[in-house]
């Protein structure tokens, strides 16, 4: 009977020891977890303020357009020979 409540006893002890390292895994994995989620919402916040300057840059472009000095084409200008069909 003195065997098996050591037994029960180091058993239990080494089932403690297990827990308390799951525990600390499991802190690491949730650490680890957020700070992906860290690095995913910068880059999410880097392509919108990316995003916003290309749009920025298409409309001033489009403004630069339409208000050249320039006339605008009516037709476009061919630069190569275009080949006559027989």
């Amino acid at each position: 009977m003195a065997v098996s409540i050591d037994e029960v006893s180091k058993n239990s002890s080494e089932s403690v020891a297990v827990a308390q390292r799951s525990v600390q895994i499991a802190g690491k994995g949730v650490a680890v977890v957020r700070q992906t989620i860290a690095g995913m919402d910068a880059i999410r916040d880097q392509i919108q303020e990316t995003s916003k300057r290309i749009k920025r840059l298409g409309e001033s472009s489009q403004d630069d357009v339409r208000h050249a000095p320039w006339p605008k084409p009516r037709h476009v200008v061919c630069m190569f020979p275009v080949p006559q069909r027989p």
